[in-house]
């Protein structure tokens, strides 16, 4: 069990999708990702977890535009989003780590020529790539787009992640490893590959909104998930929790196994270290 440092509150970091909330991405024709919400007992037990004067973070993959009102109603301390690239702290961007220009034009390149589509993801929206002739993505309230200038928010690119269904990004890497040294890859799991600004990844984001808070080293906090997108954030705190549908790799890194999505295992963990 993590030992609170004296004097000071537990800091609580929990992923969304698969552990705050679940949704099934082949079905999302009647419903989006903004309609999602925690379950009665998920939003009991951060209203007694505050009351405690514990401080939660949400530690996302998703763009801030994605984090749903059900989701800021959970009330957090601040928000990692972008997989670690953005730090919101009191409706205040903080931190946020965005591509180069050169490297999402030349991954557009890549991936244009290879036949492959992706998600570009900024804080304002998110983008489909896809080929000529597609105007619709499956992402509901993405933009489809067929090149790098229609990414642009107000003149800027801004871009801090691209999401690629593959089942290895063997197509674009290239002879000169280009994937290697312009991003860090992720496996979130089936064919679904993650990619972040190099040297970025959840730690980094938990890293920042201790830094902010005024904590020094990781006592006394806790990191919730269940994807590859998560190993990050549950090296960088003191007390790692895998959901109990978590990929093997994450239960593998944990220090505590929690029950599933499905009977919340988020409260059940909280419960059980007496945070709540």
């Amino acid at each position: 069990m993590s030992h609170l440092p004296v004097n000071q509150p537990a800091v609580l970091f929990f992923d969304v999708d698969g552990t705050l909330t679940q949704f099934d991405p082949e079905n999302m024709t009647d419903k989006d990702l903004g309609a999602i919400r925690p379950s009665d007992a998920v939003i009991d037990a951060f209203h007694r977890l505050r009351a405690a004067g514990h401080m939660a973070f949400i530690c996302t993959g998703r763009p801030l535009w994605l984090v749903s009102d059900a989701l800021r109603e959970l009330e957090p301390e601040g928000i990692v989003a972008m997989a670690g690239a953005t730090l919101e702290v009191e409706g205040r961007v903080v931190h946020e780590d965005v591509f180069a220009e050169d490297v999402v034009a030349e991954l557009v390149r890549r991936l244009s020529a290879a036949g492959l589509q992706a998600m570009f993801e900024s804080n304002a929206m998110t983008f489909a790539l896809e080929p000529e002739g597609v105007d619709k993505a499956w992402l509901p309230g993405s933009t489809v787009v067929h090149d790098m200038d229609a990414m642009r928010v107000d003149g800027e690119l801004r871009i801090g992640k691209v999401c690629i269904t593959a089942p290895g990004l063997e197509r674009i890497a290239g002879a000169d490893d280009f994937v290697e040294r312009a991003f860090e890859v992720c496996n979130t799991g089936a064919q679904n590959r993650e990619l972040s600004p190099k040297g970025i990844d959840k730690g980094v984001g938990v890293r920042r909104a201790l830094e902010y808070l005024g904590r020094e080293g990781n006592a006394g906090t806790f990191g919730f998930g269940d994807s590859g997108n998560d190993l990050g954030m549950l090296s960088a705190v003191e007390c790692a929790v895998a959901m109990g549908n978590a990929m093997p790799e994450v239960k593998a890194a944990a220090d505590y196994v929690t029950d599933d999505i499905d009977h919340d295992g988020t409260v059940a963990a909280m419960e059980h270290f007496g945070l709540i």
